[in-house]
């Protein structure tokens, strides 16, 4: 796979994936996307391969662990009041979101860790 990068070394997601949107520099809590830590630190993910940098994400902690933990408490009274066909459909539904986008999936998991596509997308499936 040639570079997703850039000359000024910027992550060209768009050129690469059907759907760059699938590409998140966010954590997900209680409904929605969180771009940074209360300590303000990030990380940064490179590319094996390049050792270029591909993003940087939030570093979150103990107080973002909290805020998530309790919106999964939340959310869970709905959850539960659900019948088994109507979780059955969500989760059929985020099965079938996930094999729809296999391809793109399977290449940020090589850009992130290097491993073939072939089996990173072996990966998106079996998960």
């Amino acid at each position: 796979m040639t570079s997703v990068f850039n000359a000024n070394g910027q992550l060209e997601a768009s050129r690469w994936l059907k759907d760059p949107s699938l590409i998140k520099t966010a954590g997900f809590i209680d409904d929605k996307y969180v771009y940074s830590s209360s300590s303000g630190m990030k990380f940064s993910v490179y590319d094996p391969a390049q050792g270029t940098e591909i993003a940087t994400f939030p570093d979150m902690g103990v107080e973002e662990t909290e805020a998530a933990i309790q919106a999964a408490k939340r959310a869970l009274p709905e959850w539960s009041q659900k019948t088994a066909k109507e979780r059955s459909n969500v989760l059929r539904k985020w099965y079938d979101l996930i094999l729809e986008n296999e391809h793109d999936l399977g290449k940020i998991i090589t850009w992130e860790n290097g491993k073939p596509l072939t089996e990173a997308i072996g990966e998106v499936r079996y998960g």
